[in-house]
């Protein structure tokens, strides 16, 4: 089964089989399978039951499947370097075994929802990813478009790495909340090492519009947590 963009495939029970969820330059297939090599953009494909099999999946598909039954992969290894704008939502159930394979933090899906598995990074470099933070609609998930509103255990990372946040110091007030770089269920501890940096400074804060963007690293992963500061009484 091969899906491209700018289709939608429904598809009952998955099973057995090599599944690549794809552009045709992603996979270096043949053109003349599906027609002009002009054809693109993004497409959706919709599981009911994952039984068995992988799926090798690109940067212009949305994955919803509503239950994960084995120790199936979601495999995202086939590019790197960019940053994966689409989303992987599990809406049933998931084996805890499943694995979500990409080869960098950036080729991870911007939002990953109901996975409970394990989620390894196979590219052990240090790399830097530039993320652009839109602040103006709140942390709804909907909006999330770059780094990785993530759930499952993340089981391999790089040791270090840089991630520049950008976002614009004037116009419209930041809305309060927590922003993903990237976050899971647990796991987020081998990230401790890297560094973020916001605007290119290596803050811990900085202040827009009366509003205090932290950032923070715990048990989850890297992620950014706007506030309004509060009063502060200097005595010497």
């Amino acid at each position: 089964m091969i899906v491209w963009g700018n289709n939608t495939v429904h598809v009952g029970d998955l099973r057995d089989g090599l599944h690549v969820v794809a552009r045709r330059q992603d996979q270096h297939c043949n053109q003349g399978w599906l027609g002009s090599s002009t054809q693109k953009g993004v497409g959706n494909l919709v599981v009911d039951t994952l039984t068995r099999g992988n799926i090798y999946a690109s940067t212009n598909i949305n994955l919803k499947i509503g239950t994960v039954v084995a120790a199936s992969m979601i495999d995202y290894t086939y590019q790197s370097g960019a940053i994966n704008r689409m989303t992987l939502d599990i809406t049933n159930s998931c084996n805890a075994s499943a694995v979500v394979k990409a080869t960098d933090l950036g080729m991870l899906p911007a939002r990953i929802s109901g996975f409970k598995g394990t989620v390894t990074l196979t590219d052990t470099a240090t790399k830097s990813y530039t993320m652009p933070i839109d602040f103006t609609h709140g942390t709804n998930t909907l909006y999330n478009t770059v780094g990785c509103v993530g759930s499952g255990t993340l089981g391999s990372a790089p040791s270090s790495g840089t991630i520049n946040v950008t976002f614009p110091t004037t116009g419209d007030k930041p809305v309060k909340g927590q922003y993903a770089l990237a976050r899971f269920t647990s796991g987020g501890e081998l990230l401790a090492n890297w560094t973020v940096t916001q605007n290119g400074q290596a803050v811990e804060a900085t202040v827009v519009n009366g509003m205090e963007i932290r950032t923070k690293k715990d048990a989850t992963g890297l992620w950014l947590d706007v506030r309004e500061p509060g009063v502060r009484f200097i005595i010497r």
